[in-house]
């Protein structure tokens, strides 16, 4: 079997949970809180008796992260988000007690 190239990996049908996040421009812990409320499918390779232990990785569809780029309200909640977190660090720069 050959070879899979990057080309071959970047028109997968398949990201993995950093692929995804990065997309999404959020952490791969936040993806997975995405994934467990149910706002994005996630997908596992079924577990085989010679897999071994350990955990197994997500894989999403490129087509389910681009559609939720692509809805208004998940982009705006994240922007939101985001500017509430930009204006706390602000304030704990400015309030940080000089020593």
């Amino acid at each position: 079997m050959a070879e899979k190239t990057s080309e071959d990996r970047r028109q997968s049908e398949f990201v993995n949970t950093r692929q995804a996040a990065r997309l999404l421009g959020i952490t791969p812990r936040s993806l997975h809180g995405l994934r467990e409320r149910g706002r994005i499918s996630g997908y596992r390779k079924p577990r085989r008796k010679g897999d071994g232990g350990g955990k197994k990785w997500w894989f999403y569809k490129r087509d389910d992260v681009y559609n939720l780029l692509a809805d208004s309200d998940y982009v705006s909640y994240r922007n939101r988000q985001a500017a509430r977190l930009k204006g706390a660090r602000r304030w704990i720069l400015e309030t940080e007690p000089e020593w």
